[in-house]
């Protein structure tokens, strides 16, 4: 499984790389053997050029391509994505949707998302409506 979140939850001093490679490096792994998977995850998410750079020399639309790429790091199956355009303008918002669709069809990962604006309603494949904990609407 891997996780995005709405405040993206970036280590501050540590570099973009680093802060993809954190789940191998808690999980106990070596992270020399991932250094083509992280440039491949660098190339899709657009931050190449990025990859030696700090959170706060990103702006937030790049600070959740950074969070979202650390989420595919261990080729998970599944996505969990907490309000991922939350903190983000509509035109990065809209960005970062279009990554998380391309991730679901490249790499057959499901991303659950969960969200309150209805516009990124539209990428997703099945939407599910929530109120007050009881299922209210499931469609396809």
């Amino acid at each position: 499984m891997g996780f995005v979140f709405q405040s993206y939850n970036l280590v501050q001093n540590l570099t973009v790389k680093d802060n993809i490679l954190c789940p191998i490096a808690f999980g106990g792994k070596t992270c020399r053997k991932n250094k083509d998977n992280i440039d491949e995850l660098l190339e899709q998410i657009g931050l190449a050029e990025k990859k030696d750079a700090y959170p706060s020399q990103l702006s937030g639309g790049q600070q959740q391509r950074v969070s979202i790429a650390r989420a595919l790091i261990n080729n998970p199956k599944i996505i969990f994505a907490d309000e991922p355009t939350g903190n983000l303008d509509s035109a990065s918002s809209h960005s970062i949707m279009e990554l998380l669709k391309k991730i679901n069809e490249e790499r057959n990962t499901t991303i659950i998302q969960v969200t309150h604006d209805l516009e990124m309603v539209d990428y997703g494949n099945r939407v599910i409506k929530v109120l007050d904990g009881k299922i209210i609407d499931d469609s396809m």
